[in-house]
């Protein structure tokens, strides 16, 4: 299953009347998803989230009208329907995990094999007692990452959001 947005947004419909429709739906909800993704809490944040990637979004997204002030982003979620909205997101998520999952382990078998067959790391017992440190190393790594101690701005990664919305 492809984890793009606008495969796993298209159910869902506009809520906004035809004629004051400067920005499409798509629109709204990629740089939203995106900037939420990055860490902005407000739909202010979100704006400035736009205007800072404005060049990487216009390279996908219809900015004909620049960026979406917070009013548009506001009033755009506010009228959606909950439900579908939901249904719409946890399936894009679904996939994208699903995705990831997949090439994880396409990545992991590969290497795996060549340590199993060419240097016969099955029959090496050194690593007996690493999960505890690989769960101590865990623990510290999340601790260290979380978004409390994060920059704000620290996932505007332009190539990671490219992977997450595999447009």
């Amino acid at each position: 299953m492809h984890a793009s947005l606008p495969a796993h947004f298209a159910a869902l419909t506009d809520p906004r009347a035809e004629r004051g429709r400067n920005h499409p739906l798509l629109t709204v909800l990629t740089i939203a998803l995106c900037a939420m993704i990055c860490g902005a809490d407000s739909w202010v944040e979100v704006v400035q989230f736009g205007k800072a990637k404005r060049e990487w979004f216009a390279g996908f997204l219809d900015l004909s009208h620049g960026i979406p002030s917070h009013d548009t982003f506001g009033n755009v979620f506010a009228a959606l329907d909950p439900d579908r909205f939901h249904a719409c997101f946890l399936a894009w998520v679904q996939a994208a995990v699903e995705r990831a999952v997949r090439e994880h382990w396409g990545i992991e078998n590969g290497l795996h094999w060549v340590s199993d067959v060419a240097f016969r790391e099955n029959e090496c017992r050194v690593r007996v007692g690493m999960q505890q440190r690989i769960s101590w190393w865990y623990g510290t790594w999340r601790s260290t990452c979380s978004r409390e101690s994060a920059p704000p701005r620290s996932g505007w990664d332009a190539q990671y959001l490219r992977t997450v919305l595999a447009p």
